[in-house]
């Protein structure tokens, strides 16, 4: 399974490093295999590199933090379209986790 997940606190935040962020205080999404290969096909991770610096595939996890790093994050992820039903829904779980992300001044977490 493949988790996107947004601590809802700078304190769960801090405990999702060492493992011990209670589940009520972080937002998890799954993506499907059908919408993470449509984000990838389309190219989604590969701008998400470009904008904000930082990769993230199949092999290891990737954090998304920071005002600057997260306001880059939303911005791209609100210009971006995908055309196919799977990578339009997995790009509106993308988006939603970057806007909570941003309002909360947490991070976005990939778990892949």
């Amino acid at each position: 399974m493949k988790l996107i997940v947004v601590p809802l606190s700078l304190p769960a935040m801090q405990a999702l490093d060492t493992d011990t962020a209670p589940p009520d205080l972080l937002r998890e999404i799954a993506l499907e295999a059908s919408e993470f290969n449509a984000l990838w096909v389309g190219k989604v991770f590969e701008g998400i590199y470009e904008e904000c610096g930082v990769f993230v595939d199949d092999f290891e996890d990737a954090v998304l933090v920071g005002a600057p790093t997260l306001g880059r994050l939303v911005s791209f992820l609100d210009r971006r379209g995908l055309d196919d039903p799977a990578g339009r829904s997995g790009l509106d779980k993308l988006r939603q986790q970057a806007h909570l992300a941003q309002e909360k001044g947490t991070g976005v977490f990939f778990y892949f």
